[in-house]
């Protein structure tokens, strides 16, 4: 009942959406790596806390 009404549409830009965050989080991953960040500075600068470091 739900294939008419969009279902296709909605897997196809889940799909895409999944694809395109992995390949900019792994861009981000890579020049971060290459730059000598780590998740602290990382989530700090993001404006994010990082709560499991003390």
């Amino acid at each position: 009942m739900a294939l008419p009404f969009g279902a296709i549409n909605a897997i196809i830009s889940s799909t895409y959406a999944i694809i395109v965050a992995g390949i900019l989080g792994t861009f981000i991953a890579y020049l971060s790596e290459k730059s000598g960040m780590n998740v602290i500075f990382l989530s700090r600068g993001g404006g994010f806390g990082y709560i499991g470091h003390r």
